[in-house]
């Protein structure tokens, strides 16, 4: 019998393929267990022992690395999840709902960057940051900079997220809405979500139906992080009018424009019968508060020159010396 021939019997006698082109084909848990049949085969129990023990404790590369993208891919498809099941929502619940998403986003990116997938966290980053820049810019740019799982253990911002709750005020509605959506979805990303609603986000629950409710009446984010506020702030009316006199400033110049003026009376100048009288005068120059003028108590000034007896004086003069050119018709 040829030698070629004697091989191939005794490959295939001994489990090996006959063909070695479809060794190509074999996986490597076949391709041990078929090394491990030959060697008990032949005899060699010593070398078949060790390589059972150290097969067992064998994780080939390409398996963890098929894990770990399996593992990246699924904050994503999370997010991607429950942002699109959000706006697929009735128009009613959207705007309490999309609450839910700047903490989910925050969380998955740090989960992403605190097990070292640096590229995967960079590109959840890119991709769905766009959601939240317009109204956290400061957060965004300080979560873009923690790129490595030190920088968020060192970095405030992320401790902030991950040692304290995010705060957010559902109805009871949208809540119940959400964690059946949630758990009907858990094997297909709804896991996730689920964990950090678990872990650190406070929902506070309201008794107010979602009908007709305001959304933005209630506060939410983490006490005392100052760029939680950059929404509100956007939202509130500037008032750009021109500051009202102060009001005790007024009654100080009424009463001496009184007293000057019973002062005068028996000394009044010929033709002055018809003028306007010094407090009238003054009525119409002294500044009215409008609409869009803040008011005095919610801007943080020192005390203005206007309340010194110098400035009352320089006041009551300008009132009388008005008084004088309008009665003389100028």
């Amino acid at each position: 019998m040829p030698a070629s021939a004697a091989a191939s019997t005794d490959a295939s006698a001994s489990g090996f393929p006959s063909n070695a082109a479809a060794l190509g084909n074999v996986s490597p848990a076949d391709l041990t267990r078929i090394v491990l049949d030959y060697l008990g085969k032949k005899g060699y129990t010593r070398t078949e022992a060790m390589l059972r023990v150290e097969s067992a404790n064998a994780i080939h590369e390409s398996d963890i690395d098929n894990l770990a993208g399996e593992i990246d891919a699924a904050y994503r498809h999370a997010y991607i999840m429950v942002r699109d099941w959000i706006e697929r929502s009735l128009d009613l619940y959207k705007g309490e709902l999309r609450k839910v998403l700047y903490p989910i986003f925050v969380h998955s990116y740090l989960d992403l960057v605190s097990q070292g997938s640096d590229m995967a966290a960079k590109a959840f980053m890119a991709e769905f940051s766009v959601d939240f820049y317009s109204g956290r810019p400061e957060d965004i740019e300080t979560l873009r900079s923690i790129a490595l799982p030190d920088h968020a253990i060192e970095n405030s911002l992320a401790q902030l997220f991950r040692n304290n709750r995010y705060k957010i005020n559902l109805s009871r509605t949208v809540f119940d809405l959400l964690l059946h959506h949630l758990h009907e979805m858990e094997a297909l990303g709804g896991a996730i979500p689920i964990r950090f609603l678990n872990e650190y986000i406070d929902v506070q629950i309201s008794t107010e139906p979602a009908t007709g409710r305001e959304v933005d009446k209630y506060p939410e984010g983490i006490v005392g992080h100052t760029s939680l506020q950059s929404k509100q702030l956007d939202q509130e009316v500037l008032q750009l009018g021109e500051r009202p006199m102060d009001k005790s400033m007024q009654k100080e110049i009424v009463a001496r424009i009184a007293a000057g003026e019973q002062s005068e009376t028996t000394n009044e100048e010929e033709g002055m019968e018809d003028a306007p009288t010094i407090a009238e005068v003054f009525q119409n120059m002294k500044r009215e508060g409008t609409e869009d003028s803040p008011a005095q108590e919610t801007v943080p000034l020192p005390p203005l020159y206007a309340n010194t007896w110098l400035s009352i004086n320089a006041l009551v003069k300008r009132s009388t010396s008005c008084q004088r050119w309008r009665s003389y018709g100028i």
